[in-house]
């Protein structure tokens, strides 16, 4: 009788277990769709806002405005851009027009 308990727990518990393992598959497979889906729709989006883009404005963005910024496109929210210059270290705060 024991034995055969035993082999009902032993078994139930590895139902238990590969059934985990299948869920815990299903989920990371779902969580790698959604990831594709999203990195899909990110690459559509700056597909889009380089389509909007003029030459001009593409030109502005690879320029810099000061030594330390490059001008954004506020029609299209995109934000100036602001580097640091790490490997000099630290230096006093500068305005791009200073």
């Amino acid at each position: 009788m024991t034995t055969r308990l035993s082999q009902n727990f032993l078994t139930n518990t590895l139902k238990f277990i590969l059934s985990i393992g299948v869920f815990l598959l299903f989920i990371s497979n779902s969580e790698a769709q959604n990831s594709n889906r999203n990195e899909q729709n990110l690459q559509v989006k700056i597909d889009s806002i380089l389509s909007l883009l003029t030459l001009e404005e593409k030109v502005a963005m690879c320029h810099a405005q000061s030594k330390f910024s490059s001008p954004g496109v506020p029609r299209l929210g995109i934000p100036e851009l602001w580097m640091s210059d790490g490997p000099h270290g630290i230096r006093a705060e500068m305005n791009w027009d200073n």
